[in-house]
């Protein structure tokens, strides 16, 4: 998403929101969902106990910045975060 009043400290809050509640969903569908994918079935989820999640990367634009270079460091920032394993938020 693009927060063009944001701060960086802005930003990665709201990343950090998205992402608990992103780990939040996934721990209830493990909790609903059985071994054999059914709904309310009994033992361990198909998936694990957390069978999705997210990572974020953030970035804030430097003035005088190209687009491209702002979007280049949100992404090696979200290469980071994926590294880093499932729920974390990385700045670049």
């Amino acid at each position: 998403a693009v927060l063009p009043d944001a701060s960086l400290g802005d930003a990665e809050r709201l990343a950090r929101r998205a992402v608990a509640g992103v780990a939040e969903a996934a721990h209830a569908f493990g909790e609903r969902w059985g071994a054999d994918g059914a709904v309310g079935a009994s033992g361990a989820a198909p998936f694990g106990a957390a069978p999705f999640g997210v990572s974020a990367g953030v970035a804030a634009h430097r003035p005088g910045e190209a687009p491209a270079e702002w979007l280049a460091r949100a992404d090696a920032a979200l290469y980071r975060a994926k590294r880093a394993g499932k729920g974390t938020v990385a700045t670049g």
